[in-house]
């Protein structure tokens, strides 16, 4: 088995080729990185209880990562909505400061050493949040699979002839490990 530092090193280096088959770059073709990934996961290799052990270690590894990015996603979603809500805040307060500008009797355009500022007027949409409530033809309907319901569906009839074409059940096989 590898040592925990070359594990380390390996899983950064598969998670970084994964990264490259998913971006648009084209300074690399897929087919290079694809054999530059199953090079990495040679050095794995050996025998079987070795080699699982090390799979299981890389594999164990990344789904640290994926929590780790998982939680800084959400660090980095919350701290958006706070940027978004200040922004909003900020808006709002120069608004209200031009209207009560405005309502002492002067001209609610001002201008600094640096920036303008005026009042506009805006029109914007309002209308009830359910789409049932709307106009049939101001509403986009969007279909989208259930993939829970339709595997319900077909688990619960045994009379495959009576599946819609394309349909079907497939079983596989995955590996479990404690």
């Amino acid at each position: 088995m590898s040592t925990t530092e070359e594990l380390i090193r390996i899983v950064h280096e598969i998670m970084s080729a994964e990264e490259a088959l998913d971006a648009d770059d084209d300074w690399r073709s897929k087919v290079d990185v694809e054999i530059e990934i199953e090079r990495l996961y040679s050095r794995l290799s050996g025998e079987i209880g070795p080699h699982l052990d090390s799979l299981r270690a890389v594999m164990k590894r990344a789904e640290s990562e994926d929590l780790l990015l998982k939680w800084e996603a959400e660090q980095i979603a919350r701290r958006r909505r706070a940027a978004k809500s200040t922004v909003s805040a900020c808006r709002r307060r120069m608004t209200d400061l031009l209207v009560a500008y405005r309502d002492s009797g002067h001209d609610p355009r001002v201008k600094t050493a640096v920036h303008s500022y005026w009042l506009q007027k805006s029109t914007s949409l309002e209308a009830p949040k359910d789409p049932a409530d709307w106009p049939e033809d101001w509403v986009r309907i969007e279909y989208k699979p259930d993939r829970r319901r339709a595997r319900e569906c077909l688990s619960n009839d045994p009379e495959i002839s009576g599946w819609p074409d394309g349909f079907g059940l497939t079983e596989s096989e995955g590996v479990r490990s404690r």
